[in-house]
């Protein structure tokens, strides 16, 4: 019997970050693409392309998902000067939240059934971090 911390370890050398729900790997997709967002940003580009594949999380499920983000070292945040008439939060990916995000898309695991939120048709919109036998795999 394996033990969780040694099943862990073993998720993550294979991009299956089990702290990471799929919610948590559409944020940190979205974080993926260049430049910096603000949860609100991140929750209209949502809005206007996940939702068409996968669903689009309620802002709530966005800031959450950011701050585990966060805490788990995958994206780092800056908070806006004073020269803005509101102070505003902006997110990036970091290297190693770009390493495990571009591990789990080229997973070669099971994607899942489709369904609602549609695991597979996540990972093949980040196909820019897919190694391109996986992508074609995956399409196939």
């Amino acid at each position: 019997m394996t033990s969780r911390h040694t099943r862990n370890k073993q998720d993550n050398r294979q991009g299956n970050d089990a702290r990471l729900p799929l919610t948590g790997w559409a944020v940190l997709g979205l974080l993926s693409f260049r430049g910096e967002r603000t949860g609100y940003e991140l929750k209209k580009w949502a809005d206007s392309s996940l939702r068409f594949f996968y669903w689009s999380p309620a802002i709530s499920q966005i800031y959450a998902e950011l701050r585990r983000l966060e805490a788990l070292g995958y994206a780092t945040s800056r908070r806006s000067g004073a020269e803005e008439p509101r102070a505003t939060r902006r997110y990036t990916v970091t290297e190693s939240g770009r390493g495990a995000l571009a591990a789990w898309a080229d997973g070669a695991g099971d994607p899942g059934a489709p369904v609602l939120k549609h695991p597979l048709v996540l990972r093949v919109w980040l196909g820019h971090l897919a190694a391109p036998d996986t992508l074609r795999a995956l399409v196939e």
